[in-house]
């Protein structure tokens, strides 16, 4: 292109010579000559700046797609993490139920009975993986091109580091603290259950864990135990069942936003 240029300005001299007796003229055609010169010079390096800028965008775009699928991946984990995680905390929730409805009720003991103690300790805990984030961290923020995206992006692990964790770790420390002042000198033990099993299988549906009381009937008349058991269950309610379903609606949300955007620069 820059011959092209030169060309041109070259034709133009020799179309319009200058008069050759002319000192004026001469320094004319030089003037011409050093100005068109100047010229190409510059616009090679406008063309030049603005090849590397398509490069640049390029390699971005390459960049910002590759984040987005690994993030796509990651939300995807988090949404199954999190579907397991409400099938357990509905079985725990259910498992509380019926025992303050057997106990309420005066029923007596059955053996069946065991699991459902054992499911109202349930410790699953629902997590959120931070490594495709962590990378956008040390990449940088700016990469997602779509501002609404990245203050959504931001928003989620804000999310997961702050309010999903502080509430699990809540939850965490009120079974913490029952084991050694409520479960310890009512329950033979805690969490007994079915390891052999599960070491084989390695599943955790596979794993029964249980709690046999020491003595139901007195539990059954131990206001104490029943408290602790009615505050658990709302406990549960907003520490662990609502979290967990919080954390998914936003792990939803985000995804169906990633996929959308991915549509969008693919083109």
């Amino acid at each position: 292109m820059l011959r092209f240029f030169r060309q041109i300005r070259q034709r133009l001299l020799t179309d319009n010579p200058p008069d050759q007796g002319s000192r004026a003229g001469k320094f004319s055609k030089y003037l011409l000559y050093a100005v068109g010169e100047i010229l190409l010079v510059v616009i090679g390096i406008l063309i030049a700046l603005q090849v590397d800028n398509w490069n640049e965008q390029r390699k971005d775009k390459a960049k910002e797609i590759a984040i987005l699928e690994s993030l796509k991946i990651s939300l995807e984990e988090d949404i199954w993490n999190h579907n397991f995680h409400s099938d357990v905390f509905e079985e725990a929730r259910i498992s509380m139920e019926l025992l303050i409805d057997f106990m309420e009720k005066d029923y007596s003991y059955q053996d069946s009975l065991k699991y459902h103690f054992g499911r109202t300790t349930h410790l699953w805990n629902p997590s959120i993986k931070m490594e495709v984030f962590e990378n956008l961290e040390s990449v940088g923020f700016d990469i997602i091109s779509n501002k609404h995206l990245k203050n959504s992006i931001l928003g989620y692990y804000s999310f997961a580091a702050t309010d999903f964790t502080t509430v699990k770790i809540r939850y965490e420390n009120i079974l913490s603290e029952a084991s050694s002042t409520i479960f310890n000198t009512r329950f033979r033990a805690l969490w007994n259950g079915n390891y052999s099993l599960y070491r084989k299988t390695n599943t955790f549906t596979d794993l029964e864990v249980e709690m046999i009381p020491n003595d139901f009937e007195s539990l059954k008349k131990d206001d104490e135990y029943l408290y602790f058991l009615k505050s658990l269950k709302n406990q549960h309610f907003w520490f662990a069942e609502q979290n967990n379903l919080r954390a998914k609606t936003m792990a939803q949300d985000l995804l169906q936003a990633v996929n959308l955007e991915l549509e969008q620069i693919k083109g």
